[in-house]
C-alpha cells in the first residue's frame, strides 16, 4: 500500500484548466487537497488576537528599549577605549623601537667618521 494515496490526474487538471479559465487561481488552489493541511494544522492552538497596550505598558516597552540602547552603547564606548588604547601602545612601541634605531645608527654613523680611510 503505498504512502500517498493516488488519485485521478485528469480531476486535478480539470480543477486547474477550470480556474485558469476563470482567472482564479486561488479557488483552484484552495480546492485542491493533498491531506497535508490537516497535519499540519493543530486544532488545540487557537491564534491569540494582540490587545492594545496601555499607556504603562508603552511606557515600560520604551524605558527598556532606552535601557537596552544605553547598555549597547556603553558596550560600544567600552570597546572603542580598549582598541583605542591597544592602539596607543603599540605606537608607542613602535616610536620607542624607532628611537632606539635612530641613536644606535647615530653612534654608528659617527664612530664610522672618526676612523682614517
Amino acid at each position: 500500500m503505498p504512502y500517498f494515496e493516488r488519485k485521478d490526474t485528469e480531476e486535478y487538471r480539470r480543477q486547474f484548466d477550470q480556474a485558469a479559465d476563470q482567472g482564479s487561481w486561488e479557488e483552484a488552489e484552495d480546492s485542491y487537497d493533498d491531506g497535508f493541511d490537516e497535519l499540519l494544522a493543530d486544532p488545540q492552538v487557537e491564534e491569540a488576537e494582540e490587545e492594545p497596550l496601555t499607556e504603562e505598558e508603552e511606557e515600560a516597552l520604551r524605558q527598556a528599549r532606552k535601557r537596552r540602547f544605553r547598555i549597547a552603547a556603553g558596550i560600544v564606548d567600552l570597546g572603542g577605549i580598549l582598541i583605542g588604547t591597544a592602539l596607543i601602545l603599540v605606537l608607542v612601541a613602535f616610536l620607542i623601537s624607532m628611537i632606539r634605531y635612530v641613536s644606535s645608527d647615530f653612534s654608528r654613523t659617527f664612530s664610522l667618521w672618526q676612523t682614517r680611510f
